[in-house]
């Protein structure tokens, strides 16, 4: 298991709007699990399908009631399908309505995707639907929804336990989310989004460098990002990292998280040190709570 938890905030420079960043602190609260892979049956996963199990526990949500977190993903989804129209006008230079694939190819690069020449004209293959060799505006959703991933609303537990005979129950309401072990290790990351109560453009993990007790960025590699054209790294690679190395020191993990409409009080980047904890016992009945 990996926990992450807030401790520095910086700002981000970026090509589209500023507006939709916002000023304030961030709770200290926020924290995410990682927990490796395992066999179970009882899932459905065994062999080359072991998963991995994709926690949040987000203070806003702790003592809420269904009803109130359901708002919450609702307005969510209404932040995102504004921020989207948002983007597609600003990238859309000559107002036209369509996007060409060289107007096409900025819009994937601030979204958080490969936006080399290759996966424009990919996404240009699977996204446009009538023909043109452009992205219309009503086709361009879901080239969003290829880099952010779905909103779901989520179903809560702290059943850690459950799933790990002999691992203590969490503490407090988390949501909880499986990724198969044959899915691009990007998920991992992709998957952060979409637990979180505001979009988030972009994930990365980072491995310190050298002693870093300050975690200064400065310090730090990329080791995993959330598009295609990121370092493949599996998940299982970054739990044992982040179990054998302190997030200060040298090898030390944490991750970048970069919001898109993040609530008022909060920042648009938010780094967060990986803490690890090794779980070698097989899994036991859980309840699916898939994507």
């Amino acid at each position: 298991m990996i926990a992450l938890r807030h401790r520095c905030v910086l700002g981000l420079q970026r090509r589209i709007p500023s507006y939709r960043f916002f000023s304030g602190a961030v709770s200290h609260d926020l924290e995410f699990t990682i927990a490796p892979y395992v066999d179970v049956p009882a899932l459905g996963f065994q062999k080359s399908d072991k998963f991995c199990m994709l926690t949040l526990k987000y203070p806003g949500f702790q003592g809420l009631p269904e009803e109130q977190r359901h708002a919450m993903y609702e307005q969510k989804r209404l932040r995102r399908a504004q921020f989207v129209g948002e983007l597609f006008d600003f990238y859309d230079v000559n107002k036209s309505g369509y996007l060409c694939k060289d107007e096409l190819q900025g819009v994937l690069k601030d979204i958080g995707l490969a936006f080399d020449d290759g996966s424009v004209q990919g996404m240009l293959q699977r996204k446009d639907k009538d023909g043109s060799g452009n992205i219309s505006k009503t086709e361009f959703p879901e080239v969003v929804r290829e880099a952010w991933g779905q909103i779901p609303t989520m179903v809560f537990s702290d059943k850690l336990g459950d799933l790990y005979p002999g691992q203590p129950p969490l503490d407090g309401d988390r949501v909880v989310m499986f990724l198969g072990r044959t899915s691009p290790a990007g998920w991992a990351l992709r998957s952060v989004r979409n637990l979180c109560p505001y979009a988030l453009r972009g994930c990365q993990i980072l491995q310190n460098v050298c002693n870093n007790p300050e975690m200064n960025p400065e310090y730090m590699e990329e080791w995993m990002v959330d598009h295609h054209g990121g370092p493949v790294k599996d998940v299982e690679g970054v739990a044992a990292a982040a179990a054998e190395h302190p997030p200060t020191e040298a090898g030390g993990l944490m991750v970048r998280l970069d919001a898109v409409d993040p609530p008022g009080d909060g920042r648009s980047t938010i780094f967060v040190p990986l803490r690890g904890l090794s779980l070698k016992k097989k899994g036991g009945l859980l309840s699916f709570l898939g994507f």
